[in-house]
């Protein structure tokens, strides 16, 4: 999973916390785009999704 920073000014909307209903309006310089997704998401999406990933990646060598 490649991250890197949003690029643009003023403010921005993380995509995810778009979808669950969670005040997202933040800066676009505390927002990061992540490679093969659509859209952008705040630190905290980023570190869940990486979870996420990285559980799913730990549960498929596990069968």
């Amino acid at each position: 999973m490649k991250i890197t920073k949003a690029k643009g000014e003023g403010q921005g909307q993380c995509l995810r916390c778009k979808q669950l209903g969670i005040w997202n309006r933040q800066w676009m310089s505390f927002l990061y785009e992540i490679e093969g997704k659509p859209g952008v998401y705040c630190k905290k999406c980023v570190d869940e999704l990486r979870y996420i990933e990285q559980k799913e990646s730990r549960d498929r060598f596990k069968t």
